[in-house]
């Protein structure tokens, strides 16, 4: 066929059993867009993210209640070490982004961390079951028996093992499932497009579960569902962002920073509530958060976050303001 008889092909829209020019497989093996990449890849990792939101959140949910029960920690205490292992959790994507991007790769870094979310929430099961048995016949989690010292280690070995798999998970699962999209090829472009919102609807599927059974075998849960659904938006607008904004080459660690931002803040509050703590119980008296709470001051507290937030606000507004943004749809059509 001539030249002027060809068909006008868009970009990478040929022949789709044909192998994909400088694409290949986690072994280094040639590609071809019929038989890989697309919805077809793309699910498999959101219900890796939903089991993970799912098992995540349905320990963060508890983990206080469990503190301040079979351990005997003090509320304040209790708070210090939520707000540290949370921290911790935020804080370890950064660390696994550079991993990934510098020797593993993302699909081996999935690997890895579901093999570590395994092996933590496993362990975790264990330890808090013989805690169980051993407290009471009828799993009182309330009794007065303190578990030993070694089952507080392994305890706490198992919970700092699900840090170390978000932050090999979370800087690379919504980065993995974009890429089993050709942003050169029109279709795979609109639904790459649609993925983020699936993702985040996977998201808070595993969250929504997690609450709603796992929290109200301990209690009713009221209010923190509909803060939740709110900050569940704000984070679905901030890992696109970051997506959007870095270069391509670095986008897990773009999608680390913002568990990065949560990691800080939960450090910072962990800090905050033992000075407050410290302070308060200076003169002898209970102090805001006695473990008692008709006697704490727990409402103080709550209005030191919201003059807090209040800043936080201006200060972004501010920042906002002056920053520029990257264009990346008009750089793509010049």
């Amino acid at each position: 066929m001539a030249d002027a008889e060809a068909p006008f092909l868009l970009p990478a829209e040929g022949d789709e059993a044909a192998p994909l020019a400088g694409v290949s497989d986690f072994r280094g093996r040639p590609v071809r867009r019929a038989g890989s990449g697309g919805w077809r890849s793309a699910l498999f990792v959101c219900v890796v993210e939903i089991a993970g939101s799912f098992a995540y959140f349905g320990v963060s949910a508890n983990l206080i209640t469990y503190l301040t029960g079979p351990l005997g920690h003090s509320n304040a205490a209790a708070a210090a070490a939520v707000n540290a292992w949370s921290g911790t959790a935020c804080l370890m994507p950064l660390l696994g982004a550079f991993v990934a991007d510098s020797w593993l790769g993302r699909y081996r870094s999935i690997i890895l961390a579901c093999t570590l979310y395994v092996l933590g929430y496993g362990m975790m099961t264990l330890v808090t079951t013989l805690q169980t048995q051993r407290s009471s016949p009828a799993g009182d989690i309330h009794s007065s028996s303190r578990p030993s010292s070694l089952q507080v280690a392994l305890f706490y070995a198992s919970l700092y093992l699900i840090p170390l798999a978000q932050g090999a998970d979370k800087p690379c699962g919504l980065a993995f499932a974009a890429d089993q999209f050709d942003a050169d090829h029109p279709k795979e472009r609109a639904s790459r497009s649609s993925l983020f919102n699936w993702w985040y609807f996977s998201m808070a599927i595993g969250i929504s579960v997690a609450v709603a059974v796992v929290s109200y075998i301990q209690e009713n849960v009221g209010w923190g569902i509909g803060f939740g659904m709110l900050c569940a938006i704000m984070l679905c607008a901030f890992a696109e962002f970051f997506y959007d904004q870095m270069p391509r080459e670095l986008r897990s660690l773009g999608l680390a920073l913002y568990f990065s931002v949560m990691g800080i803040g939960g450090f910072i509050s962990s800090a905050l509530i033992s000075f407050i703590d410290r302070v308060t119980r200076s003169g002898g008296g209970d102090g805001w958060f006695a473990d008692n709470l008709n006697r704490a001051h727990l409402d103080y507290f709550y209005w030191l976050l919201a003059g807090l937030s209040a800043a936080e606000l201006g200060l972004f507004v501010w920042l906002a303001s002056s920053y520029t943004y990257n264009n990346n749809h008009k750089r793509l059509q010049h």
